[in-house]
Order: structure tokens, then C-alpha cells, then sequence
């Protein structure tokens, strides 16, 4: 039996006489509908041809997003048709669809590429720079083929919200989940973990580790601990809201974290848009400082690979912003960063003092905003904070923005409007980036913040980890994948795709010294391996580890070859010879050593007394990270 589709046929017939036809837009509206359904009808031809059609009129189809008559937007099988009359979901832009949007069509399109930097310090690529001179990009590192090899199925009761690798334990991952709950995974064991659920009341937004045994955490709770992760004993650094919850009094949370062991200083922002220096030897916060607009959260904060004393923040104030903190300390405005006393707080070095203040103030300087896919914004006037070294503006809010891990020379952000900006020179970046990559990473809500990640395996610092929010299509099967980035170039290097990982995957993290990459996505984490492109299908059963996923990746294949024997049977193609080849490429996305544990096989972890898992708490502090 050939497979069926809905397509849509052109009908652009229309009665002059009809009531609602009396505005001299109308007519134009017909011409465009008529446009973009004969290019729908183009594309459904392209990749559906010889196959059965249902034909519906136009004039029984009502859109669900603009309410128009005449197309619908949604999906289509595993294909998503947006509507024709509002911007591109991708670039934000009008006059085309996501599915023929140039940038989806031609990854990395319109990006400038970067000079090579990686055979020459930071100074002599300066200087290079000024002389004119440009170096030739040495050819991409280009990754190996990741497959599902692993996975932890539900170990969370709620979806993952952070990842971080054990620093000298190669095998261990842990995780930060939605309800505050704190898990462990020994991946090498695949089974082997474990989940503190004291840790926090609400979301876990970010951790890093102070040393193999300490770990800084960030919660929406409001408070900041060091966590034992052999006992899972918090210390409490700081509590933001020490009265607890009270219904309609100001909550306040913290969401960016980074630390400076060498300094036992660990920076945290909160939702307010201050950034608190604490540490962990003292029992009062070091200081704390606005570096945001009032009122916005601090989501990133990272310390430079480098220089200890530079920070950098980012947050709903569309800004990312680096710091110098040792101006704070001669500003006054933080209490104790000289270090030594009785308390033992963090030592800081002061910077000079920095010159008076004008009589008259100095004029606000004006700072772009960024060529963001969205309506332009205005220019807008900021006044530069004392001890701000660049102030670099986005369009929309700023999700993270890293230092690149081993130089700190590039300065990565990732930004709700579906870019990816970089920063070639950290120390003369300002203004516009040096280039805008396009990615899916715009979500409507309910999903984890993506963030883009350095590699730290690279030595180029070109190479970038980040899932995908539009879903493609895969033989009939709509996946998210992951994605490799070069952001020297904007190359898609690699989409890691895998029919175990079905949903999406905002959470990613690259192993800083083995070649693999763990995901977090809804409540499970999984691990991604590299494999051999020349593996046989024949190996299938007996490359499983265990019975749970030979019969998984048996069924994988099954579902392959029937999928190949009805694609063959529609076009014409010899049944026998098309199934194999639905098979062989399914079999590459499906890995034959798939293991996983499953930690809640009955189901029922995450689910509150009376059945249900869904719906808002009553009380307490709240758990939804929505902006």
C-alpha cells in the first residue's frame, strides 16, 4: 500500500462581491496565498512524488496561528509547515518559510570566516590583525560520528536542568534537576548512581566544582550551597530569602555560578540582577554587586580561564557584560575583597584606584544592539558601571555567554533570537561580533535554557556543542539532534541524531578529555560515542550488551526494513533492495551497543498523591524557570 499525504491545491478564485473582501489588502492577501501554497505545493511534490494524494480545497483549511482561510500550519507526518504570513521561525525574517529558510538550507550561511589564530599566541594574532595580514584557517577538526551508547533512563522525577563532569573521575557525570534534586551517574557502569533529593527546594540551575569533592551549586531557591558529593551534606552559603515562602512577598533565585578555586571565590548572580562574591571558608557573603539592570537575573556568569580577576555576566538585560572585579574592591561597593581578618574571606588583589569622577558626568556612551533576526531595536544609552570592561549588547535575552576554556581569547554567547555570537579578540571585544551563527534554539516555554559549549578536547576553540529545538525529519521520524558547531567558519560539523533519543535535547555537555558527550533531555541522560563508519549490520545482536537492548536495536532495524519496503513499493524501487538500505541507514542512527538502565521502570516516580504528574503546586517556592 502506498503511503497517503494531505497536500493542499491552488485556489485562487475569489468573489469580488463577498462582504469581507472590501479592504484593498484583501486582494493582495489572495496573490500571497496563492504564491506560498504553489511553493508548498512544490516542495510536497519534491519530497513526496509518485505517492497517493488526498486533495482538500483551500477554502476548508483555516489557520490556527494567524486564522486565515486558505492554509494550515503545523504538522505534516514528521515535517512542521509554518505559516506562510509570519516571520521564519529560524532566522526571524520575512518572505520564506522555516523549511526553505537559506540558513537552514546552507548551515553557516553569510558568516565571515575567522583567521586562524592557533598556530600564534593572542599577541601575535593582534598584531598580525593590525598589519593587515591574513592567515590562512587550517582545515576543520572535524569530529567523529556520535551515536547513543549509553543511557540513564528517569533518573530524575522532573527534567534536567545542568550537567557537570567529576573533575578527576573520568566515568562520573552529575546532574541538577527541576526539583532541586541533585544525581550522580557513574556512566561507565551505566547503572550505577545516585540521587540526593535534599539539596534544594527548586531548580538547580548551575554547579561547578570548587575540587573533586566540593561542589558550588545555584538554585531558583534562592540560596547557594557547597555540597559534599560523597554525602550529599550541604553548607548553605547563602539564603536569599531566609523567611521562606510567603504568598505574594518578593521571591528572589539564583541562577549563574562560576568559581575561582585558587581564590576559593565562587560568583553567583541572582534574579535581581546582583552578582554576590562568596566563600566557602567564611561564614557571611565576601560582597555583592549590581552588574545587571535591576529587576533582570544574571542566567551566566563566567570566570576567565586566565585572569581570575575578570568576570563576565549575561541575563534578561539583552547585555553580556565583563568586569573587573578588583575595581570593585576600590570602589567600596564590596566589603572584604582585600581578604585576610578573622573571617578568612577571599583574598583579592585591589586594582589601582581608578580617577575621580568628573564634576559634570560623563556623557552616556551609545552601544548597538546587535544584528539580531528580530524588529531593530533602538539604541540605547548605558551608563558604564565602575569596573566594566565591554558591555556587549543582544537583541533578545542572553541564555550563557563563556570565555573560551583554555585562553579565554573568544567569547561565545548564545541569545534567544536564534544566534550565536563570537567574539574573535575578548580584549578588544565591543559592539558587533566578528560573527552571528543562525541555530534553532528558540523555545515557547516548559524546556531547559540552551546553551552553547566549548569543546575543551579542541585546540583551536573553534568547535561548539548545542542541541537543536526545530526537529528534522529522518525517514519519517522527527528527531532533534545535536549539533557540532566550527564557529570560526559557522560549519554544521555534525548533527548527532540517534532513534534511542527521540526528544529534545537543550542540555549538553562535552567531556573536557574523553571523546564523548552527555545529554540531558526530559528527565534521562544519555551518553554520546564515537563509532566506525564502517560497522556491518550483521553485529547487531551480539554488539548489544544485554537482552533489553539487542531486542531494542533488532526492533530498530525491523522498523527500518519496513519502512524501506513501503518507501520501495511507492516509487517503484525493488522491495528487497530498498528495505536493506532503510535498514543500513537506520541501523547508523540506532547504536548496536545501546545500554540503559532504567530507574523508574514502573513509572510512578515524579507523580504526586492522587495520580498525576502535570499541573502547577500549590504553595511553596515556584518551580518554572519561565522569563
Amino acid at each position: 500500500m502506498p503511503r497517503t499525504v494531505v497536500a493542499r491545491v491552488e485556489n485562487v478564485e475569489s468573489d469580488s462581491t463577498d462582504e469581507e473582501e472590501d479592504d484593498d489588502g484583501e486582494e493582495q492577501h489572495v496573490d500571497e496565498v496563492a504564491e506560498a501554497n504553489q511553493i508548498y505545493q512544490q516542495h510536497q511534490f519534491q519530497r513526496l512524488g509518485g505517492m497517493k494524494k488526498i486533495v482538500i480545497p483551500l477554502n476548508s483549511q483555516v489557520c490556527k496561528v494567524c486564522g486565515r482561510k486558505g492554509h494550515k500550519a503545523g504538522f505534516v507526518g514528521s515535517v512542521y509547515m509554518d505559516c506562510p504570513f509570519k516571520p521564519c521561525y529560524l532566522c526571524k525574517k520575512i518572505g520564506h518559510t522555516t523549511a526553505t529558510c537559506p540558513f537552514k538550507c546552507e548551515p553557516g550561511h553569510g558568516c565571515t570566516a575567522a583567521a586562524a589564530t592557533s598556530t600564534m599566541n593572542l599577541s601575535a594574532a593582534l598584531m598580525a590583525r593590525e598589519r593587515g595580514e591574513r592567515v590562512r584557517t587550517p582545515p576543520n577538526n572535524k569530529p567523529p560520528r556520535y551515536q547513543v551508547d549509553a543511557a540513564i533512563l528517569k533518573l530524575h522525577t522532573r527534567r534536567c536542568c545542568c550537567l557537570e563532569f567529576h573533575p578527576t573521575h573520568d566515568g562520573i557525570v552529575l546532574s541538577g534537576d527541576k526539583k532541586g534534586h541533585l544525581g550522580i551517574w557513574n556512566f561507565d557502569k551505566v547503572h550505577d548512581r545516585t540521587v540526593y533529593d535534599t539539596v534544594h527546594q527548586a531548580l538547580l540551575n548551575t554547579m561547578r566544582f570548587m575540587d573533586s569533592e566540593m561542589l558550588a551549586t545555584a538554585s531558583s531557591d534562592g540560596t547557594a550551597k557547597v555540597i559534599d558529593i560523597e554525602t550529599g551534606a550541604p553548607k548553605t552559603l547563602i539564603n536569599l530569602n531566609p523567611g521562606g515562602w510567603v504568598e505574594g512577598a518578593p521571591w528572589v533565585m539564583m541562577y549563574g555560578l562560576d568559581v575561582v578555586p585558587s581564590m576559593h571565590l565562587i560568583v553567583a548572580g541572582d534574579s535581581e540582577g546582583v552578582v554576590h562574591m562568596l566563600d566557602p571558608r567564611s561564614q557571611d557573603p565576601v560582597g555583592r554587586q549590581q552588574l545587571g539592570k535591576k529587576g533582570t537575573k544574571i542566567s551566566s556568569v563566567a570566570c576567565h580561564p586566565r585572569n581570575e580577576s575578570i568576570i563576565m555576566t549575561a541575563g534578561n538585560d539583552h547585555f553580556a557584560r565583563i568586569f573587573d572585579i578588583r575595581a570593585f574592591s576600590s570602589n567600596g561597593a564590596i566589603s572584604g575583597l582585600e581578604g585576610g581578618g578573622s573571617g578568612g574571606g577571599a583574598s583579592v588583589t585591589a586594582a589601582p584606584p581608578l580617577p575621580d569622577p568628573d564634576p559634570d558626568p560623563e556623557p552616556a556612551r551609545k552601544v548597538p544592539a546587535g544584528k539580531g533576526g528580530g524588529a531593530p531595536r533602538a539604541a540605547r544609552v548605558v551608563v558604564q558601571t565602575r569596573g566594566e570592561l565591554a558591555s556587549l549588547a543582544h537583541p533578545r535575552v542572553v541564555n550563557a555567554a563563556y570565555f573560551s576554556p583554555h585562553t579565554g581569547g573568544k567569547i561565545l554567547t548564545t541569545c534567544q533570537d536564534n544566534r550565536l555570537r563570537v567574539w574573535d579578540h575578548a580584549v578588544t571585544a565591543s559592539g558587533y561580533p566578528d560573527r552571528e551563527i543562525v541555530h534553532s534554539h528558540d523555545f515557547n516555554r516548559y524546556l531547559t535554557h540552551f546553551k552553547a559549549e566549548f569543546d575543551p578536547k579542541d585546540p583551536t576553540e573553534s568547535r561548539i556543542v548545542i542541541g537543536r529545538y526545530i526537529s528534522e525529519d529522518f525517514d519519517g521520524q522527527a528527531l532533534h539532534p545535536v549539533d557540532i558547531l566550527d564557529i570560526s567558519s559557522g560549519a554544521l560539523l555534525q548533527q548527532c541524531i540517534d532513534t534511542n533519543l527521540t526528544t529534545i535535547s537543550p542540555v549538553n555537555k562535552p567531556h573536557p578529555r574523553r571523546d564523548i558527550i552527555i545529554t540531558g533531555s526530559a528527565r534521562s541522560l544519555y551518553l554520546w560515542a564515537p563509532v566506525e563508519e564502517d560497522e556491518e549490520t550483521e553485529g547487531l545482536a551480539a554488539a548489544a550488551t544485554d537482552g533489553a537492548s539487542t531486542s531494542h536495536a533488532a526492533a530498530a532495524a525491523a522498523a527500518a526494513a519496513h519502512r524501506g519496503k513501503k518507501k520501495a513499493s511507492a516509487t517503484g524501487l525493488g522491495g528487497s533492495s530498498a528495505a536493506a538500505a532503510a535498514a543500513r541507514e537506520m541501523v547508523r542512527r540506532a547504536s548496536k551497543s545501546f545500554v540503559y538502565f532504567d530507574s523508574d521502570p514502573d513509572g510512578g516516580a515524579g507523580k504526586r498523591k492522587g495520580g498525576g504528574g502535570g499541573g502547577k503546586k500549590k504553595g511553596g517556592p515556584p518551580d518554572d524557570d519561565d522569563d
